[in-house]
């Protein structure tokens, strides 16, 4: 498969596909002509990630508590 990844432009929906091909596992090469729009998507990239990972700890941690596996 590949293993870099070019989205092109870096708005709401960049971000969001971005985001979710770092959750995948791929490496993504994020690119706009903004520096000020690169900046804040990585930023919202970062936060995306951060809630999915704590997200997926908590819910680990549930089904810890109730006695159920992972």
């Amino acid at each position: 498969m590949f293993s870099q990844i070019a989205v092109i432009g870096a708005g709401t929906m960049e971000t969001g596909v971005s985001s979710d091909l770092l959750l995948h596992g791929h490496e993504v090469i994020l690119v706009d002509i903004s520096q000020e729009q690169l900046k804040q998507a990585r930023h919202e990239i970062r936060n995306v990630i951060r809630r999915t990972v704590i997200s997926k700890k908590s819910k680990r941690i549930v089904c810890n508590n109730e006695g159920t596996a992972d």
